[in-house]
């Protein structure tokens, strides 16, 4: 949070600290209850979720269990919450001094957007244009940056501001404050303003500040400049913000992402590795106080996730991501499935019916080339789970669990090796496409040669291997992913663990053969 803004932890301080005076209250008034009912020994079910603190969340999940009031150390914990409050108050007391006028990180973007205002870039249509979007992880940083940019944007600068945040109150220096609306008036050509009857087309947003709620699935190419004013840990974030104004139809020779990195030694702001060894010891004191739980394996997939994650931000230090090039085998632009998305939204609206039609089970034949070996691209569903919300956790196709769960996609070798498993999603997706593309009806010679050799059915031994090796990877894959997810501070999900590999547990949804 200080990362983010001087406000921002102000704001976590004053909040922490209530939450300490509120706790002191309540365990006074349960010992005067307990002092005046002595016949009371139990009960006062006190839960400690903090619905607001994401990592604590995280890292102590009892919203199931809580604690009996008689069963804590009451006296101890009071003298405990007493020396934080303290520390906690000479901290909000430092913070609360820093104002707007003494904070250097927003006379910074101040300087940044006066410079990037007086000299604009020229896009493709010859038009001045010098938008900038502005990104930050929290609401309340957000919140701090609009109201002290906004007017002196349009005073200073002669430009229109936007705010959008996730929850609680959007905002505007011109025009509608519904999310849409704010959207549409900073970039008017990608969102075809004009085709809108409701929205005027007098005035556009030249400065737009949000959250990351708008990360993801939204077309800002009318922009050219993205800040991201603090730096997430991990890297995906940053390429999720970039993608809402790096996309096709940009009206910009060039598109420019700037960092306001927290310190000039990045390498020490991304050494998560003591972070997660802290949290891995965390497991261990909470669980069983004995030694670390987690088997080797688990651990290298955790150093080698770090590991991945620190390259990528160490690169996005000097240069922003080409979103074509795959770099080492694995491109954090791989990770969105905007793409995707889309082609499914375009499919639905001409060929719903049809897809509705279509039974299970159905497979297409192809032939394998470079990049899609011999073999089958499975699509499974999992018969004892319904489908529900996950976030994706992609970090370049190690340790997360499916996306689509409870689908599955996975490609099997001829050999009954795994070619791409179920985590590796994007990639999965481009192969189908690319060997899909433009192919609209089945070939009749590539049928026979496939019925040829599975006998016209009577010889199912080599499918029924691939379908195995498939639902085998699945399984154990998806159990390392939930205790990497546990060791990293997440909660470890009894349903993944408990995922069936044998043939009895899957539907069949599509295959498609590679010859």
């Amino acid at each position: 949070r200080l990362e983010s803004s001087v406000q921002s932890f102000e704001d976590s301080m004053r909040r922490t600290i209530d939450k300490i005076t509120d706790l002191e209250n309540r365990i006074a008034a349960w010992k005067q209850y307990a002092k005046d009912n002595p016949e009371y020994s139990a009960g006062g079910l006190f839960g400690l979720v903090d619905e607001d603190d994401e990592e604590a969340r995280e890292a102590f999940e009892v919203t199931a269990v809580g604690y009996q009031m008689a069963h804590l150390r009451l006296d101890d914990w009071l003298v405990d919450l007493r020396k934080d409050k303290q520390q906690l108050h000479a901290l909000y007391l430092a913070a609360k001094d820093v104002d707007a006028d003494r904070d250097a990180k927003l006379h910074c973007l101040k300087t940044f957007l006066r410079e990037r205002h007086e000299n604009p870039a020229t896009d493709k249509t010859g038009k001045a244009n010098a938008k900038v979007l502005i990104f930050t992880a929290y609401a309340d940083t957000a919140r701090y940056l609009y109201e002290n940019l906004n007017e002196w944007a349009k005073s200073e600068l002669g430009i229109e501001s936007g705010l959008v945040v996730g929850s609680g109150k959007n905002g505007a220096t011109w025009g509608d404050t519904e999310f849409n609306a704010i959207l549409t008036n900073f970039s008017p050509v990608s969102k075809n303003r004009s085709a809108l009857k409701n929205l005027s087309d007098e005035k556009e947003l030249d400065l737009l500040i949000a959250t990351d709620c708008i990360s993801e699935g939204q077309n800002l190419q009318d922009c050219g400049t993205v800040v991201n004013y603090d730096v997430h840990w991990n890297p995906v974030r940053l390429i999720q913000r970039f993608g809402r104004v790096d996309r096709l139809g940009s009206l910009h020779h060039e598109i420019q992402m700037v960092n306001f990195w927290p310190t000039d030694d990045l390498n020490r702001y991304i050494n998560l590795k003591h972070r997660v060894e802290a949290r891995m010891a965390l497991v261990d004191l909470a669980g069983t106080s004995q030694d670390n739980p987690l088997s080797d394996q688990t651990q290298q997939l955790i150093e080698s996730d770090l590991s991945f994650r620190d390259q990528q931000l160490l690169k996005l230090r000097d240069k922003t991501p080409d979103i074509e090039e795959l770099d080492g085998g694995v491109s954090l632009s791989e990770f969105t499935l905007d793409d995707f998305i889309a082609d499914l939204m375009m499919f639905l609206e001409t060929r719903s019916e049809e897809l509705l039609r279509t039974p299970p089970g159905i497979f297409a034949v192809t032939e394998s080339g470079a990049g899609a070996p011999e073999g089958i691209i499975w699509c499974l569903k999992r018969r004892d789970a319904a489908p529900k919300p996950r976030p994706a956790k992609n970090n370049g196709g190690r340790g997360m669990v499916s996306r689509f769960a409870p689908y599955y996609l996975i490609y099997v070798r001829s050999d009954g090796t795994v070619a791409l498993s179920f985590n590796d999603d994007k990639r999965l997706l481009s192969t189908l496409r690319a060997i899909s593309k433009g192919k609209l009806e089945p070939s009749d010679d590539l049928c026979r040669a496939w019925d040829n050799r599975i006998q016209n059915g009577e010889d199912m031994r080599e499918v029924i291997a691939s379908l195995e090796a498939a639902t085998k990877e699945i399984a154990g894959g998806a159990k390392t992913s939930a205790l990497a997810s546990l060791a990293s501070g997440g909660k470890l999900d009894s349903s993944v663990v408990k995922i069936d590999e044998s043939l009895d547990g899957w539907d069949l949804i599509s295959w498609f053969i590679m010859l």
